[in-house]
Parts: C-alpha cells; sequence; structure tokens
C-alpha cells in the first residue's frame, strides 16, 4: 500500500468516525440520560407488559 493511498485511508475512516464521535459528545455532554435509563428503558417497560397484560399475565389489583 502506498503511502497516499494509506493517508487517504486514514482520511476516509476519520472523516466516518466523525458523527459517531458527535453523537457520543452530544449524548453524554449536552443532553444525558437520566441514569435509570440505561437499565429499564421505559417505552421497552410499556410494551412488554403490554404483551403481558395482553396474554392475561397481570390482573387488577383493585
Amino acid at each position: 500500500m502506498s503511502r497516499k493511498s494509506f493517508s487517504e485511508s486514514l482520511l476516509i475512516t476519520a472523516i466516518a468516525f466523525i458523527p459517531i464521535l458527535i453523537i457520543s459528545v452530544l449524548k453524554e455532554f449536552i443532553d444525558p440520560r437520566p441514569f435509570w435509563v440505561f437499565y429499564d428503558h421505559i417505552e421497552s417497560l410499556y410494551y412488554y407488559t403490554s404483551i403481558d397484560v395482553d396474554r392475561g399475565y397481570y390482573t387488577s389489583q383493585r
């Protein structure tokens, strides 16, 4: 591999990782999620709980 093609490959790879880096910085420092979202994602809890309710696993507590 010539030096020019290696440097071009390195540049293209760096450009490809820029969006990932920007998103990571935004998620980590600018708009972080609360700590419990990493363990209990609310949309997935709603989804799987509704499936369990539909199958009859949960009953009313009244």
